[in-house]
């Protein structure tokens, strides 16, 4: 941990247990820590010991007495810490409520209804509304930093319905307030706005099939869009792509067993750019991207290449190498049970779904298709899954 000296700090729940053991430990690094509960006076498990206890290990502790079931209360917590402090560097929201009695055990219609009001209400909403509260004055801050802390309950069963309910809605605020708090250096990023704003289908040069590749623009403004390909990073340039999509690979991947065990994984060899005829279609489109870039309309708005370099552009090889590096699944992976007349040696199902060879039994989804479809595939395998329905009785 960073040395915190100087720095403003806020512990919900904070009498016993880790929100306790949080606040000292950042008394430790110097932190003022504001510490927060209903339980006060001299006993062991109090917001008035636990500052105390701050205080000794090198902070300043605080305490103020808080009922987190209360939006009033917590309101006024937070406008009492501003005022006072000027600002916030530092919120863990730690604030838990154990039924009393306890609802572990048994079926959720065992217990009363207010345990949910417990678990969920304290365990999850108390932190939405304590860091409401608490975001105008973390703004301000250099060392902005906000904790919620959960539990393996939001991933598997543990305890009840109500409590796994509450962790689980925990993580996905934690997750989704990240995205919201994302630094953003003066640029307000438009949520509501399409990270797609147009696309380009062509025919290659040379192509006999009809729109057999695809262009378009996206974004990658850290945390909300991502990389296409690397996935959602903070610590990734702003910027935008121009993707390339193969409609129609030449290259052709193979799904095999590994075993006669159901539970053992298959071998799923993608293949990509196997063909020259892939690896020039591919080249074209990168090649007409950076054209793109050099349009008026593009100018005044691209400052930089990222990548390619100019290096990768230097020869056909080095491109073809970059390509490689620089590739992913658009996830519609199909053909694997291909549908065709018995005389192919690489068809599975004939023009009514059938498996050939078998009796009963039909394959309905994309795996069908010879080709990968030039569309949205899961409108696709609606489509064939409502065909093959009229042809059972």
């Amino acid at each position: 941990m960073d040395d915190l000296q100087g720095q403003i700090a806020v512990v919900t729940g904070a009498s016993r247990g880790i929100g306790k053991g949080t606040a000292i430990a950042l008394g430790e690094k110097g932190a003022t820590v504001y510490v927060t509960g209903r339980t006060t006076g001299d006993g062991d498990r109090t917001i008035d010991t636990t500052a105390r206890l701050v205080t000794e290990a090198g902070g300043d502790g605080r305490a103020i007495p808080c009922d987190h079931g209360s939006d009033d209360d917590i309101a006024a917590l937070f406008e009492k810490i501003g005022k006072e402090a000027g600002r916030i560097d530092i919120l863990v929201n730690n604030v838990y409520k154990i039924p009393s009695p306890p609802a572990w055990g048994g079926g959720y219609w065992d217990h009363p209804i207010q345990v949910w009001d417990d678990q969920v209400g304290i365990g999850l909403r108390a932190h939405y509304v304590a860091s409401w509260h608490a975001a105008q004055w973390m703004f301000s801050s250099d060392y902005a930093r906000m904790i919620n802390v959960s539990s393996p309950g939001g991933q598997s069963y543990h305890f009840s319905s109500s409590y796994g309910a509450g962790k689980a809605g925990l993580d996905r605020l934690t997750a989704d307030m990240a995205i919201e708090l994302e630094p953003k250096d003066g640029i307000k990023l438009a949520t509501t706005e399409p990270r797609i704003q147009s696309g380009l289908r062509y025919t290659a040069e040379g192509s006999d099939t009809r729109n057999d590749m695809q262009l378009f623009p996206s974004s990658f403004t850290g945390l909300r869009a991502g990389d296409p390909l690397q996935g959602r990073s903070p610590d990734r340039p702003e910027g935008m792509r121009i993707t390339c999509i193969l409609k129609l690979s030449d290259s052709i991947g193979e799904l095999t067993l590994n075993s006669a065990d159901p539970s053992d994984q298959p071998r799923l060899a993608f293949r990509y750019f196997e063909t020259e005829w892939d690896r020039q279609r591919m080249r074209e489109a990168i090649h007409l991207s950076l054209q793109f870039l050099e349009h008026p309309a593009f100018k005044a708005i691209v400052e930089r290449r990222i990548s390619p370099s100019d290096s990768d552009l230097s020869t056909n090889d080095a491109l073809d190498d970059w390509l490689r590096q620089n590739t992913a699944t658009t996830q519609h992976t199909s053909g694997t049970c291909k549908m065709g007349p018995g005389s192919d040696p690489m068809a599975v199902v004939d023009q009514y779904c059938r498996v050939l060879g078998l009796q009963n039994l039909r394959v309905v989804d994309l795996s069908i298709c010879p080709n990968v479809v030039r569309s949205n595939t899961n409108a696709t395998a609606i489509v064939i899954a409502e065909r093959v329905a009229g042809w059972i009785d």
